[in-house]
């Protein structure tokens, strides 16, 4: 807990230009950034380098930079690179965007 304090302080001031948060928990088995409970207004940027299969938890993220107090323009980048696991990934997204998952059963998870 004290490491995370110093590492969200030091992004909040001026000798941190990168904060690398994990979306998913670690082997320790504890909950990445998206149940962390962050807000991280002094951010402008969030670049998504692992999707999830449930679109919500990357939205969650993203949001975590755009809350009430955000003083500058955000956005949301997603990298993922044709023909991956993380590219089948994104076109689940879609899918459960779209139709829902159990209404489009043209990819499933056995395709992973």
């Amino acid at each position: 807990a004290v490491a995370k304090r110093l590492a969200l302080d030091a992004f909040a001031g001026e000798s941190c230009a990168v904060l690398l948060v994990p979306l998913f928990g670690g082997a320790s088995g504890a909950g990445g950034g998206g149940a962390a409970g962050l807000t991280l207004t002094q951010a402008q940027v969030a670049v998504l380098l692992e999707p999830a299969l449930q679109p919500g938890i990357e939205r969650q993220a993203a949001g975590r930079i755009a809350r009430i107090g955000q003083a500058h323009a955000t956005r949301c980048l997603r990298l993922i690179i044709a023909d991956t696991i993380e590219h089948k990934i994104l076109r689940w997204q879609q899918i459960r965007l779209a139709d829902g998952a159990a209404a489009n059963p043209g990819l499933t998870l056995n395709d992973f």
